[in-house]
């Protein structure tokens, strides 16, 4: 009982810190739309943010193998990045505190936060241990099917089928 109990935590956690860090990232304009169609928008700001950040770590933190996708594919195209990073974190934390298609939000996460570490690898400390604890975090739900526990994966079979079953009573 215990082991479910600490997924749920672990995978309510994670999903709180990343609604947390890309809830900001979002314009008030979430809805508003742009030359008459409606889309989905982030700050202006962050936009900014984001591509001041980009340089640094291409100038200086990126591990060498992943500076020329920095500065080739993601600094040429940051506004598309600035949306994919503020929507991919704010979905995948409200994924996982609902515990709905956890596998996939996982995965997303994996992915986010092993591009995050190869970009600020150079840097080292705070932010390698942060990205390294929720790569790790993130593959235990997968392992650990944590939406099947307290979560709507439970529901729908979103989780790994089979692994949160619980035993037939007058079994074993």
């Amino acid at each position: 009982m215990r082991p479910k109990v600490a997924l749920v935590l672990l995978r309510l956690w994670l999903g709180v810190w990343f609604v947390l860090a890309g809830y900001p990232k979002l314009s008030k304009e979430y809805f508003a739309t742009s030359e008459g169609n409606p889309g989905l928008k982030t700050s202006p700001a962050y936009k900014k943010s984001l591509e001041c950040m980009l340089t640094n770590f291409a100038e200086k933190g990126a591990m060498d193998l992943y500076r020329p996708f920095l500065k080739n594919v993601v600094l040429r195209n940051v506004k598309i990045f600035a949306a994919l990073t503020a929507f991919g974190e704010v979905a995948a934390g409200v994924a996982l505190i609902g515990g709905l298609l956890t596998h996939f939000a996982s995965l997303a996460i994996v992915v986010m936060c092993g591009n995050y570490f190869l970009a600020t690898y150079n840097f080292g400390g705070a932010s390698q241990t942060a990205n390294v604890a929720c790569v790790a975090i993130a593959l235990a739900l997968v392992v650990g099917a944590a939406g099947q526990y307290a979560g709507l994966d439970a529901l729908g079979g979103g989780g790994k089928k089979g692994a949160a079953a619980p035993p037939k009573k007058g079994s074993g």
